[in-house]
């Protein structure tokens, strides 16, 4: 048996060309990943995504199962599939990526929302005209007198939980909140 190969054989014995074992599961555990997210994702978001009718109905079916085992049989195959189309894979991806940036950007816009009527209607009025003072320096294009007319109506029309130490809600803290998201998005 000879064991000086030919230097024009030594390509094909190379396995630089295939990856290494760690990032085929690397690989592959990234594609259960997007799998997942996929699985995990609502109906009107698959439907805006591009994807082949495979992939739809293999989607689809993940959504559907409910038991464990065949959900992750299921899954394994979605990234099965997944593997096979790369650039889909890619444009899916950035897809969820987007869905999730919008997503994280309303959840702090209803958290920063929820903090300022929380500061309006605190219980010191001296907290509560220093919230519309400072709202106003914010938003300048507010107007301040219905935040005002609106924030006295809220402490009239609530009831004070001493327990949590904020005001229990009510119609009017509602049209507050709402107020606070239309003119917080204007600006």
């Amino acid at each position: 048996m000879p064991t000086d190969l030919p230097d024009d054989n030594a390509s094909e014995w190379s396995d630089d060309d295939q990856p290494s074992k760690s990032q085929r599961k690397r690989d592959a555990r990234a594609h259960l990943d997007v799998a997942e997210r996929l699985g995990s994702s609502s109906e009107s978001v698959i439907d805006a995504m591009p994807l082949p009718d495979n992939l739809r109905k293999a989607v689809n079916d993940l959504r559907s199962i409910k038991s464990h085992g065949a959900r992750k049989r299921q899954r394994h195959y979605l990234a099965k599939l997944l593997r096979h189309e790369p650039e889909t894979t890619s444009a899916i991806l950035q897809a969820l990526d987007l869905q999730s940036a919008n997503s994280q950007t309303q959840n702090r816009q209803f958290h920063t929302i929820e903090v300022w009527r929380d500061r309006l209607l605190d219980r010191s009025d001296q907290v509560a005209r220093n919230a519309v003072t400072e709202f106003a320096e914010l938003h300048p294009d507010t107007d301040i007198q219905t935040l005002r007319q609106m924030v006295r109506a809220c402490r009239k029309h609530t009831e004070f939980d001493e327990k949590s130490g904020q005001f229990i809600g009510n119609q009017q803290t509602r049209l507050l909140f709402v107020w606070l998201r239309q003119n917080i998005a204007e600006t």
